[in-house]
């Protein structure tokens, strides 16, 4: 019987790759594999071992116009993009922290799990009441005339962006979806699913916020 080792059990289900773009290709397809059909499949010396494997999958991408395997792509919901100026911001914060933990190791300690309890009060709050939010027939409308708008194939598109406005609203603490709400969730959905040669973000982020004025 195969059990979860000391690693899974340390990441809780979470997976995190680096420049997934660049994955070999035996890689990304074991990987698409896996998350397609919830199972890792390890075979040695025609043994054949099967694990459970559902993930919460977690990249960065090297290259914007780059073809990411149709199954991993599919699992990517949200993109969140890291302009030069955050980049600025997490190297100054990452020196700050590191003068005052050489400083004050035990203060800084104590400081980062307290920041860390805030954060997982909010999540929690926001998960309790996740299933109070309502999104209303004129904002899934908005969201269904967005994707056409844009050409986006399937459905999976209008969920995603549903979903992600409505735990946004959650992490507000609120219970009712606004329009800010859904103009975040497109802008994080969208560019996943729509080619980067159409537009550039900053176009499709444009775009995004007048159809939700237009309509809204």
């Amino acid at each position: 019987m195969v059990k979860p080792n000391l690693l899974t059990k340390a990441h809780r289900g979470i997976l995190f790759v680096e420049d997934i773009d660049k994955l070999d290709y035996d890689v990304e397809t074991a990987l698409a594999s896996a998350l397609a059909t919830g199972k890792n499949t390890v075979e040695r010396n025609g043994t054949v071992v099967e694990q459970p494997c559902r993930i919460l999958l977690i990249a960065t991408i090297d290259d914007d116009e780059a073809e990411l395997h149709p199954l991993i792509n599919s699992r990517l919901s949200v993109l969140v993009e890291a302009t030069p100026e955050d980049r600025t911001r997490i190297r100054i914060k990452a020196l700050s922290y590191l003068e005052e933990f050489g400083s004050k190791p035990e203060l800084f300690n104590t400081k980062i799990i307290e920041n860390k309890e805030i954060i997982m009060q909010n999540v929690k709050k926001g998960q309790d009441i996740f299933a109070e939010v309502i999104i209303s027939d004129a904002q899934l409308d908005l969201i269904a005339r967005m994707c056409a708008e844009f050409d986006v194939e399937g459905n999976s598109s209008e969920f995603q962006i549903e979903s992600v406005a409505k735990s946004i609203c959650a992490m507000r603490g609120e219970r009712k979806v606004d329009d800010e709400d859904i103009t975040r969730a497109a802008q994080m959905v969208l560019p996943l699913t729509i080619s980067s040669k159409t537009d550039t973000r900053e176009e499709l982020a444009r775009s995004i916020k007048q159809m939700v004025l237009q309509y809204a």
